[in-house]
């Protein structure tokens, strides 16, 4: 597209980062000191983090699956003094025998105290070679030893329930990147906060440089073509799915939880309804009746328990992991249809396994959620992208029919979605194809809340009734007051912290502010747009349920977006994998609960 500028992996050279670290034998010395001088200031972020003692996000006091999980790593500070050594023997010789010095200062002292040691060591280090750092070398160093660190962290957690023995230096630094992720809780708040009016932040600053109201917005829009080639997009989709199914079962490997205890919060209530169900002799009026907010969720988990015979229990893990799998599978389709890209929806597949709907979700075992999803991504991709004709308009008036009865919440949130884009279509285009499709929609979704209260013989409440009331009663002045003590909360202690992923958090903020810069169809982002607009109540609920708002954002979507927008591709990188090794971690620490609920 003319002026348009296209972001796609054609625009690195090839080979990216490491090209440029052996670039020629002359650099190889000074490139080895800025790294060594990197991976000295990651230690000394862990120290810093150490003595700041913040709330780890395991909050609640738990036994960790390392035993090293509240102990210091007593090397840290040694190994910080030494990494500058090369560095200050190419820069400033001089210093290099003081290090001598520091470290047998710190001998006598205790690791607080060696902590402070190292950190003025290190100052004094960076004072007096200011002038000959390059801090943009550095910064890429400092970037490519993370990305390292984390990559050896998440194989790490790959493969510990299979590993023979306890390896003591691995799960110390895997300690140090829990430390490092308590520390970027506030960073990870402050993107929850800012996403429901993320959309309009661009929009301000602009107006601001332009000091002019009725100035225009120059967007400088790209085509996102994603940050893999088609060779990485075929492999990557499958690695996604293999990753949700191993993520939902990780926290039942032996290792993690030789008991097999039910980790998911939600499981035994759901387990108490499903052995109601199986007992009753007329199974379908029983969900209808009792379960009258979700009967076909229960329904299919009452079918899923028939079809294999498995316990109760057991049905419920392994409903997890598919619906886990199709919701992986469900943004993958979303993103093709809004991107019509296989790299995009391949990245968008990768990076749900690594969002919070899986932390979150596995842990509450929110899986009457996650079912719901997987319909609205479907509903929503078909709505966007398929054209005109019989099969588009059975299949949107069946799943906008089902939906509600899986889970009236998310059906709710994303009708609004949807009547917004296609009443904004509407006014642009005035063709009555998008009227026709919200009809179907709203239309049948009334008809499922007819057809819910019938089946149930007029016990219990509708499924969009019961969404509705619960919406308008807990909007409030109070909950606007109460709105930072409640997202303090939130990142610290419910949902087990799982929800505090910052670095996956900073990519949905990133994806949502620079929609106003990406090349595509309007609908499409006028879609994007309002599933941010539907946020807006979270200021006024209480944190539990505007938290769930939150959950049900396509945030796969704008954390793919978030990653293309970057022109530093080794920063996309290092929030993508920084992203993923939290819901590892999240998941290691979730198989060492016993019964949650």
């Amino acid at each position: 597209m003319p002026g348009a500028e296209r972001v796609d992996a054609s625009s690195n050279p090839p080979g990216g980062l490491f090209s440029k670290f052996f670039k020629h034998p002359g650099s190889l010395i000074p490139r080895l000191a800025y790294l060594t001088l990197s991976l000295s200031l990651v230690a000394a972020y862990v120290s810093i983090m150490h003595l700041a003692s913040p709330r780890i996000f395991f909050a609640v006091k738990r036994v960790s699956v390392w035993e090293f999980f509240r102990m210091s790593w007593e090397p840290l500070p040694f190994l910080g003094v030494i990494l500058t050594i090369p560095f200050l023997v190419l820069r400033e010789r001089r210093l290099a025998a003081a290090s001598i010095l520091a470290l047998g200062l710190m001998l006598p002292f205790n690791y607080d105290a060696r902590i402070v040691v190292y950190l003025c060591w290190l100052l004094l280090v960076m004072l007096l070679t200011r002038r000959s750092i390059d801090f943009n070398e550095l910064l890429r160093m400092l970037s490519a030893s993370t990305l390292f660190l984390t990559l050896v962290i998440i194989i790490h957690l790959v493969s510990y329930p299979f590993q023979p023995f306890e390896n003591t230096i691995l799960s110390l630094l895997t300690l140090s990147w829990v430390r490092l992720y308590a520390t970027l809780q506030p960073l990870g708040a402050l993107c929850y906060v800012l996403t429901p009016i993320g959309v309009f932040i661009p929009l301000y600053f602009q107006k601001l440089r332009s000091r002019s109201l009725g100035a225009k917005v120059n967007t400088g829009k790209k085509i996102l073509q994603g940050i893999f080639g088609e060779r990485a997009s075929n492999i990557l989709f499958p690695t996604a799915l293999f990753l949700s199914i191993y993520l939902s079962v990780y926290s039942y490997l032996p290792r993690l939880n030789p008991e097999l205890a039910p980790t998911g919060v939600d499981i035994l209530s759901y387990a108490q309804k499903l052995v109601e169900i199986n007992k009753s002799r007329d199974p379908v009026g029983f969900a209808f009746a009792n379960c009258s907010d979700r009967p076909l969720f229960y329904l299919s988990l009452h079918a899923l328990n028939r079809l294999t015979g498995m316990t109760v229990i057991q049905t419920l893990e392994a409903a997890s992991a598919i619906w886990l799998t199709g919701l992986v599978a469900s943004y993958y389709f979303l993103s093709l249809s809004l991107f019509n890209s296989r790299s995009m929806a391949s990245l968008t597949a990768l990076l749900a396994t690594a969002g919070i709907q899986v932390s979150v979700g596995l842990y509450s075992s929110y899986q009457a959620n996650m079912a719901a999803l997987i319909m609205v991504n479907i509903l929503s991709g078909i709505v966007l992208s398929w054209r005109e004709g019989f099969l588009k308009n059975m299949l949107v008036s069946a799943l906008s029919f089902l939906v509600p009865m899986f889970h009236p919440y998310t059906a709710v949130q994303y009708f609004g979605m949807l009547s917004l884009t296609l009443l904004y279509a509407f006014w642009r285009s005035r063709s009555l194809s998008f009227l026709k499709t919200l009809a179907l929609i709203l239309f049948s979704a009334l008809l499922s809340n007819v057809f819910t209260s019938l089946m149930a013989y007029g016990h219990g409440s509708p499924p969009l009734t019961s969404a509705a009331n619960v919406a308008t009663r807990l909007i409030s002045l109070d909950s606007l007051l109460r709105f930072t003590g409640e997202t303090l909360f939130l990142f610290t202690t419910l949902y087990s912290s799982f929800i505090a992923n910052s670095a996956y958090l900073v990519l949905t903020l990133h994806g949502l502010t620079s929609l106003l810069r990406v090349e595509m169809e309007e609908t499409r982002r006028v879609f994007l747009t309002a599933s941010s607009l539907t946020l807006l109540p979270l200021y006024a609920m209480d944190g539990l349920t505007g938290s769930r708002l939150f959950l049900n954002l396509p945030s796969p979507v704008f954390s793919a977006v978030g990653a293309c927008m970057f022109k530093n591709r080794s920063l996309s990188g290092l929030l993508i994998v920084l992203s993923l090794c939290f819901n590892l971690q999240a998941m290691c620490n979730l198989g060492a609960l016993t019964a949650p609920a």
